[in-house]
């Protein structure tokens, strides 16, 4: 919530532009002079990566939130993740009051305030990060991330109808685990591919190209993978496990009216 004494009023409106300008941490509502007045005890947003939120409908900057490399979503909020040089975070649209900010770690942690218990949907998060180890998102957040993700090794999580979108690189192994009407798109090359899909939850990695893999599905999710070298796959109550990318070898594995199957 903007300090009062950065509110607009009519007779200073360029001076108090000209200020905002000077100190862009500071929020403001210049095209409507009549802001709600602050409620006892509310505080300008602060840039620490400890607890850190914003407020109001302009961009808040969170500058330096230490050296993360992991990343946790837990509310609903749209989080676009841009490969750069640097770290950085910014919260923009809809009820940025609701959404905290904080960094413990290596884990960056976007999450909503213990009293709302849910973060409106409609709130976008834009990070700038040189590399992610780790993606975690629950309770329907959606991380998208911007470029190729790269390194020896990379945790995907995705729970409670949250979802996931990335292009890897991975020298090493990626793991995947899906549940709760969950779902990752993935694309690129990995090593390895070790993916759980389970509660109707949805692995499309069609395009992410895996030497051996080992894949399970279960509780009516689905799996569509690309494998080179050995694939072991678990298809169980409904589900079913797709491959392509012509494997070395196939030990499949159907119960409950699960199925493995080449891709069409």
């Amino acid at each position: 919530m903007p300090h009062p004494s950065t509110r607009t009023r009519p007779v200073l409106a360029a001076a108090a532009s000209a200020l905002l300008l000077v100190i862009p941490a500071c929020s403001s509502n210049g095209s409507d002079p009549q802001v709600p007045e602050s409620s006892p005890g509310s505080a300008t947003p602060s840039a620490s990566p400890q607890g850190s939120s914003g407020a109001g409908s302009a961009d808040q900057d969170f500058g330096d939130l230490g050296q993360f490399t992991q990343l946790q979503a837990d509310a609903a909020v749209q989080v676009t993740v841009t490969l750069g040089d640097s770290r950085s975070v910014a919260i923009t649209g809809g009820d940025k009051e609701r959404a905290v900010v904080s960094a413990e770690g290596d884990t960056l942690e976007l999450s909503a305030k213990p009293d709302t218990g849910t973060v409106e949907k409609g709130i976008s998060v834009a990070v700038t990060v040189p590399e992610l180890t780790d993606i975690d998102a629950s309770q329907a957040a959606s991380v998208s991330v911007e470029g190729t993700l790269t390194g020896d090794s990379i945790e995907i999580t995705a729970s409670q109808a949250a979802s996931i979108t990335a292009e890897l690189d991975i020298a090493g192994k990626t793991d995947i685990d899906l549940t709760g009407a969950s779902s990752a798109a993935l694309s690129g090359k990995t090593s390895s591919l070790a993916a759980e899909a389970d509660g109707a939850s949805t692995l499309k990695a069609a395009d992410l190209v895996a030497g051996d893999a080992v894949v399970t599905a279960s509780g009516a999710s689905s799996a569509a993978v690309n494998v080179t070298g050995a694939l072991q796959a678990t298809a169980e109550s409904a589900s079913n496990v797709t491959y392509s990318g012509n494997p070395s070898s196939v030990d499949k594995k159907e119960s409950g009216a699960g199925s493995v199957s080449p891709a069409d």
